[in-house]
């Protein structure tokens, strides 16, 4: 749908290994087409998203974002690196955290507890975190 780049599907007993593309493009449109419906059903429990942007290099990202899923278990932050900007004094590098549960209110209490340790530990870097509109 977004290009010629192939999706394999493997599937091993009991685990199913999808090999994608690197373009984002291609990921993003292989991802919605045929692999998100099948994750859904795997995973039933409420996940609550929210992406934000600091300005950091991913060097001193990558730590910090591995601190905050080991601290905040049911977590996964994610830093998006093909998709920063050069801005002014640095770069905007998108983050998405997001939290699991079975409850949904349980999960954004969640994600509001890997935020608030996510924002100390990049303000300790001597960066700030912005929200991301969509």
């Amino acid at each position: 749908p977004a290009g010629v780049a192939p999706c394999v599907e493997t599937v091993i007993d009991d685990t199913t290994i999808y090999n994608l593309p690197g373009p984002p493009r291609e990921v993003q449109a292989l991802f919605n087409q045929s692999i998100e419906g099948a994750i859904a059903e795997i995973y039933t429990a409420n996940r609550v998203v929210l992406r934000v942007a600091v300005n950091l290099p991913e060097s001193e990202l990558g730590t910090i974002l591995h601190d905050v899923m080991a601290t905040h278990p049911n977590t996964y932050l994610k830093a998006y690196v093909a998709l920063r900007k050069r801005v002014e004094g640095g770069q905007r590098l998108p983050v998405d955290i997001v939290a699991r549960d079975e409850d949904e209110a349980t999960a954004g209490k969640l994600l509001q507890a890997a935020l608030s340790t996510f924002t100390e530990m990049v303000r300790q870097k001597g960066s700030t975190v912005e929200a991301v509109e969509d």
